[in-house]
């Protein structure tokens, strides 16, 4: 080595290491763990009733293949005893914390522009000039809006005073001491026609208020929209990613022009989304791991029979709509029934030739099939145990994400019989019970099926992670029976020191 130029080479290592220390500590490049950034420890309980030995440690293996399958999010798993087991999560960054909740600010903010009832309400008492104003900062400035909103309010004031004249005619027939035949006739015509009027003025009123909350901006739209962009930054092909970022700045833009009253707070949300997207891990809130940790990952598929369907008679299906109202989804699964009510995920929408009904909380559910000849599912008991030999991102005929699988060769063979023996009826894809899609059985199919739905690409992915790792061997509750936070281990002034030693020794 020449020594004319050693200084210079030195001082250029020097230089290249303070940069890489510099990116690492006080940049983006350093991936904080539990000991710099502190975190979250959960204990979940696992139902053990058989006492097997090994069972935690297999359901921490599929945990961690579903959650975690590359090992990059720092999670640490232990299990506790037979029947318990712990998770600790490090915490995000404070960047991250920071931008966060300035997004989830800015949303709701936005989301309070949308009007309620109470909303509406509130103006009843105002006169006319009041409510005028009211109406103007309550729409934003929305012009079409707020039309509706008056003549909501106006269809009201008509409902409060025909509900008036119907209670005065019950009054006055209630009141009347010995009236005369056609007295009462009279009174009676003239209550028919009160309570036909009321009838006439709150089906107008329905049809008004359902129009003003046209005028609502959706959570679940608006994070369809925001989650485009989730799916933008995972794309590795420039040209790909260049193409969804696309779609989604046109999609924002949709938002804006389908409500331009919120056209700032519209944008102010996404960008704020953007940067927090950016930064942020796949898992950084307690949440986010519950929520994995909830799906027990069993598929199952079954026969759903349709509204009018010759195989449920009319006295049945009235006591499967009772026995919902009234002992809730479980109690027809347990009895054995030949049908029993499954939850639909997402809106609920496309489901309607099906035999639906809403339980005591307004929750909608699908009957379906418990007939072994009319399902094809994952328990103990089972004739022929199967499993998917793989699951993975696809889209439908559409173009929108979905989860294409395909099954084992045991799998194959129930899906053939199945689909076989059901040609022409629909078919209820479920996902640890909840009704994912319905599809019509055109023909057989044997080994490949796609579900389908109003699913976001991320959504896709975190169903194919799911898929991937297999169904729990175990039942875990999804609430944590402990759940703690804890500082860092090792803390910013230790971390300071060390870098001051690697600088002046």
């Amino acid at each position: 080595m020449s020594a004319k130029y050693l200084p210079l080479k030195f001082a250029f290592v020097a230089i290249l290491v303070l940069v890489c220390l510099g990116s690492l500590f006080y940049g983006n490049g350093l991936k904080q763990g539990q000991d710099i950034a502190g975190g979250y420890s959960m204990v979940f309980q696992v139902r053990n009733d058989e006492g097997r030995s090994d069972l935690v440690e297999r359901i921490i293996a599929v945990l961690k293949k579903r959650i975690d399958p590359s090992g990059l999010s720092s999670l640490e798993w232990r299990p506790l005893q037979n029947d318990r087991f712990e998770v600790r999560m490090p915490a995000a960054s404070p960047e991250s914390q920071a931008l966060r909740n300035s997004y989830l600010k800015a949303r709701e903010e936005l989301l309070a522009t949308n009007i309620e009832r109470s909303d509406i309400r509130a103006l009843l008492p105002l006169n006319a000039q009041q409510r005028a104003e009211a109406i103007g900062k309550l729409t934003g400035g929305d012009k079409a809006w707020a039309k509706s909103v008056s003549r909501l309010l106006a269809t009201m004031d008509k409902l409060r005073k025909a509900e008036a004249s119907l209670q005065a005619a019950k009054a006055k027939i209630a009141s009347a001491k010995s009236p005369s035949t056609n007295a009462l006739r009279a009174m009676q015509k003239e209550l028919l026609s009160a309570e036909a009027k009321r009838n006439a003025v709150n089906t107008e009123y329905r049809g008004l208020f359902a129009e003003v909350r046209k005028g609502n901006l959706s959570p679940h739209l608006l994070m369809s929209v925001l989650k485009i962009f989730n799916q933008a930054n995972s794309q590795g092909d420039k040209d790909e990613k260049k193409a969804i970022l696309a779609v989604y700045k046109q999609r924002v833009n949709e938002l804006c022009e389908q409500y331009p009253s919120r056209d700032n707070l519209i944008r102010q949300v996404a960008t704020l989304y953007e940067k927090w997207s950016k930064i942020r891990r796949p898992l950084e809130d307690p949440a986010d791991l519950k929520r994995m940790i909830k799906k027990a990952g069993v598929l199952e598929f079954r026969i759903a029979p349709k509204a009018g369907a010759q195989a449920i008679t009319d006295a049945q299906l009235q006591k499967y709509k009772t026995s919902l109202k009234t002992d809730g989804p479980e109690a027809l699964r347990i009895e054995g029934a030949d049908y029993a009510w499954y939850p639909v995920h997402g809106d609920g929408e496309g489901y309607g030739s099906l035999i639906t009904a809403t339980d005591r909380i307004g929750k909608l559910y699908i009957l379906l099939s418990n007939k072994p000849a009319e399902r094809m599912i994952q328990a103990r008991g089972e004739e022929v145990r199967w499993s998917l030999a793989s699951a993975r991102v696809g889209s439908d005929q559409y173009g929108s994400p979905a989860v294409d699988f395909q099954f084992d060769e045991a799998g194959a063979k129930l899906f053939t019989r199945l689909t076989g023996n059901n040609v022409g009826k629909s078919m209820a894809i479920l996902l640890d019970d909840d009704v994912y899609s319905a599809p019509n059985i055109q023909t057989v199919i044997s080994q490949r099926g796609q579900i389908t739905g109003r699913f976001t690409f991320e959504e896709v992915k975190e169903l194919v992670q799911i898929l991937e790792a297999g169904s729990l061997p175990g039942r875990v509750d999804p609430n944590p029976c402990s759940e703690n936070s804890f500082g860092p281990a090792i803390g910013n002034e230790n971390r300071d020191k060390a870098f001051r030693a690697a600088i002046y020794g």
